[in-house]
């Protein structure tokens, strides 16, 4: 390469001498070459790894709270397969831990670069004999270090290690590559002609989700989620109706050559109109902002199951360096992008190689404008309804009503009888005719304006009146909040009733058969909170919850008093409106442990937060003076966890930060964990013995956290050994066991305190 650039600088020194045009030329060309070449000289890196080309993850895809900062490259769930340095430079750092990325070497590459190879199995002899001393001085099996640069400098090619699984996951290789200021770089910048990719990503679900409680998508006040029908690209088949803010998320794969795995898409951009107002492309991020990517994916469809959605839209406080020229707000779906009736929306993702996908569908953007029913008679073959307009109408489509909302074909021979404007409005006479074989128990009245454009339905019925819905509980009211609004739905208008304010009283909105809906601005529930007596459900409903500002710090207490969750100032991005319920448990435990609280069910759980919360447990007199009592959170799919607390002795109160919002409980555990060998018939005997002493080490309840929980003893000394967390397993290589007959001690404690002391003999 060094005499490549020396016979390029020679040439256009050259070239400065040639007075003709075509020399100048050539100059020009030679000149733009010479400056390419030390970026093609930069990409010159080795590929880490001879296991394969093949990837099982990509650059940025969603993991809890974090991006993932690596290409994961296949290894065929074998451990072993060598890595190599891919450039000149030294080892800058070895980590290695039962957690996380388990054993990992970092290295500093000579142009600036680190490189960091994790889930290791081991190391070369002279890594691995440098970390046993290190542990072996220190007695400790976690070790962080940092070598003088001089003491393991690595030339491109090297062999420094093997791949593995130790820390999270199944047998695969994590590489990571860092820039000079520790920032991760998407490794396919270096790498793109060594993966084969001409597969181009895919698109599964659709979702359309409102950005405030005035929205309605298909005419109601929820996300709609579609999948889209691939037909030389993607599409929606029908147009989707809009009035309000919106935005759009889509759940992606991406597939390349040979490899089954699915992987993330590298970019996505989204027009609106022919005009570009969002896009994303994931070439490097910082550490301190990987968080944010729970406002770059969708953190509530995520927690409610839904798996990972992309939003295509730039939260105002996302500072993530990936959105090019997309402004904070970009990507709103709005009056500002889209103008009444017809739009077209085309959402392209694409992979580092290029391979694109195009989504197209229609908006069709209109008023929240609404008519109203009166005198609302049945005649024998018809029904008769007068109907009040805000603006003049052309038409009105009418179709039956079914319970769960779906609806049969549009009724046709719909007849206008009458029409006329007065000052308050437009009135129209509809006659809807009536098939005598089908009872259809309520319609809904699609009014369209003399432009063409939709209003909000209008449900009538048949042979029902509202006196005869159930309107007797709270339960039938929920709330939906949206940081600056709250929606209000109930089955029965008079549980949305608001007091008499003609300026703040918004219109109670029908949205199917039995559901009624009302939007409420932050302003109007300020107002009515202060204005309405208690007897109105939904300003009761609302006043049960605390509402948590950004920028104000905030706490909020369950109903007996015994956990607080205190919101400092940067704990959300967004208002949020939080309560703390108080049940009891309804999940039977093991006869050894029991409950010692109700649970508390700190809501809402499915909205990001940004520093966090601080919670606190106050221990009871009755339950403080008690072993192994601790707080634990509910995984919907492992069942309840031991949560990692600070004891405060002198309060009695357990305190800790938490980044999300979920259901806690008090449990008393007081059995320690059990420890039992595998393979232990291996060592009764002498033999050379080349595979590992292995002992099964499991905690049902409390759970281990790491392996500084573990201690392991030969004839009295403390010895090295590894912990596998994920099998739950005590390993012991060979080159930590002594020859000859053993007594060998394993003393393990879990997450609530509980030792076990185990003892075994053994021969080598």
């Amino acid at each position: 390469m060094r005499k490549v650039l020396r016979f390029i600088s020679n040439r256009i020194t050259r070239c400065l001498f040639c007075a003709d045009s075509f020399g100048r030329q050539r100059m020009i060309i030679l000149m733009g070459l010479f400056l390419f070449l030390p970026l093609l000289h930069a990409q010159e890196y080795l590929w880490p790894t001879d296991a394969s080309h093949y990837m099982t993850s990509t650059f940025c895809e969603f993991r809890p709270r974090h991006y993932h900062a690596a290409l994961d490259i296949k290894t065929w769930q074998r451990s072993g397969y060598k890595i190599f340095a891919i450039e000149d430079g030294y080892v800058y750092r070895i980590r290695i831990s039962a957690n996380g990325y388990g054993k990992a070497i970092y290295l500093k590459l000579k142009d600036g670069n680190y490189v960091v190879y994790a889930h290791l199995s081991g190391f070369n002899k002279a890594l691995e004999a440098y970390c046993d001393s290190l542990r072996y001085r220190n007695r400790a099996l976690v070790l962080d270090t940092y070598p003088p640069p001089s003491r393991f400098p690595v030339k491109k090619g090297d062999v420094l290690g093997f791949t593995g699984e130790t820390g999270i996951g199944v047998p695969h290789l994590h590489f990571e590559i860092r820039d000079a200021h520790q920032r991760p770089i998407n490794p396919l910048r270096f790498y793109k002609d060594e993966v084969i990719d001409t597969r181009p990503p895919g698109i599964k679900f659709v979702a359309l989700i409102p950005k405030s409680a005035h929205t309605y998508i298909n005419f109601v006040p929820d996300t709609l989620i579609l999948q889209p029908e691939f037909r030389n690209g993607y599409r929606l088949n029908q147009p989707i109706y809009l009035t309000g803010k919106a935005y759009l998320s889509i759940r992606t794969y991406d597939l390349a050559n040979g490899n089954s795995n699915f992987l993330d898409i590298y970019g996505g951009e989204l027009w609106v109109n022919d005009s570009l107002v969002y896009q994303v492309r994931y070439d490097r991020f910082s550490y301190g902002e990987t968080h944010l990517i729970e406002l770059d994916k969708n953190f509530s469809l995520w927690r409610k199951g839904l798996k990972i959605y992309h939003d295509f839209y730039r939260h105002p406080a996302n500072s993530l360096p990936f959105y090019q020229n997309t402004p904070p707000g970009g990507g709103i779906l709005s009056n500002k992008v889209l103008h009444i009736g017809k739009n077209k929306i085309v959402a392209r993702i694409y992979d580092y190689h290029g391979n694109t996908s195009e989504l197209k569908f229609t908006i069709i953007y209109h008023d929240d404008y609404q008519v109203k029913s009166y005198n609302v008679l049945n005649r024998s073959h018809s029904l008769f309804t007068g109907i009040k307009s805000p603006r003049p109408l052309s038409e009105f489509k009418v179709f039956p009503a079914l319970r769960r909302g779906s609806h049969w074909n549009e009724i046709k021979g719909v007849e206008i009888q009458h029409q006329e404007e007065i000052l308050s409005g437009y009135y129209y006479h509809l006659n809807i005719p009536l098939d005598g074989s089908v009872l259809y128990p309520a319609f809904r009245i699609m009014p369209v304006d003399t432009g063409g454009v939709p209003g909000l339905p209008l449900y009538i019925h048949q042979r029902m009146t509202l006196d005869s819905l159930e309107s007797s509980s709270e339960g039938n009211l929920q709330l939906a909040f949206f940081g600056s609004s709250i929606g209000g739905l109930a089955n029965h208008p008079q549980l949305l009733n608001l007091p008499n304010n003609p300026i703040r009283k918004p219109d109670i909105y029908q949205i199917s058969r039995e559901k009624f809906y009302v939007p409420l601005s932050i302003e109007d529930v300020d107002e009515l909170s202060e204005e309405a007596p208690q007897e109105y459900p939904m300003i009761k409903a609302i006043n049960t919850w605390k509402r948590i500002i950004p920028g104000r710090s905030k706490t909020v207490s369950s109903p007996n008093h015994q956990v607080k969750v205190h919101f400092p100032s940067n704990a959300c991005y967004d208002t949020l409106f939080v309560k703390i319920l108080e049940y009891s448990p309804s999940i039977p435990l093991n006869d050894n442990y029991r409950y010692l609280s109700p649970i508390y069910d700190v809501q809402p759980f499915d909205q990001p937060l940004n520093y966090g919360a601080l919670i606190t447990f106050q221990m009871p007199d009755s339950i403080k003076s008690l072993k192994g009592v601790n707080p634990y959170y509910w995984d919907s799919k492992k069942g309840w966890l031991f949560l990692p607390t600070q004891y405060l002795p002198e309060r009695h109160e357990h305190t800790t930060r938490i980044t999300s919002l979920e259901k806690f409980v008090l449990i008393q555990d007081t059995i320690p964990p059990v420890v039992e060998p595998i393979n232990l018939n291996l060592f009764r005997r002498a033999q050379r013995n080349i595979s590992p002493l292995r002992f099964s080490v499991k905690d049902e309840m409390a759970g281990i956290y790491n392996e500084t929980q573990i201690e392991v003893w030969v004839d009295g000394n403390w010895t090295l050994f590894e912990y596998d967390p994920e099998e739950e397993e005590v390993i012991i290589p060979p080159r930590f066991l002594l020859e000859g007959q053993h007594q060998l001690t394993i003393k393990a404690r879990d997450n609530a305190g509980n030792l076990n002391t185990f003892s075994v003999e053994y021969i080598k």
